[in-house]
């Protein structure tokens, strides 16, 4: 009797996570002001709803965050986490046509540095 109802409270604790994970987003989660300055310098021309690289809007539109669920943005922070340690954003071809929006090693650091955090902070759903 008393498994099944640990079990039970155990479900139910795991459906309401997993709700809220699912969940759309809050009002407080805005991208920090100088995070969405690199964002708009760096990623807006290939990584919002008017860009020309299907691909790209694939990955990540920065433009719709609001709408993503908070899996989705978990999910997108660790792909920016991963592709700015490989170095692969923005892409070499795209810093040779604009090299004055290629990531300085200080705004890759703030960028893994927020999407760390903000990870972390969806998880707790905080």
């Amino acid at each position: 009797m008393k498994k099944q109802i640990v079990g039970v409270l155990l479900g139910g604790m795991g459906l309401l996570l997993f709700l809220s994970l699912n969940q759309g987003s809050t009002a407080d989660e805005v991208i920090p002001e100088e995070i969405g300055m690199i964002l708009k310098s760096s990623c807006y021309d290939c990584h919002t709803s008017g860009a020309r690289s299907e691909d790209a809007k694939k990955a990540v539109q920065y433009d719709l965050w609001d709408d993503y669920s908070v899996t989705k943005k978990i999910a997108i922070l660790g792909k920016i986490g991963e592709v700015i340690e490989e170095d692969k954003m923005p892409p070499q071809k795209y810093q040779e046509n604009k090299p004055d929006r290629k990531l300085t090693e200080d705004q890759k650091m703030q960028l893994l540095d927020w999407s760390k955090k903000e990870s972390g902070r969806l998880m707790q759903g905080n």
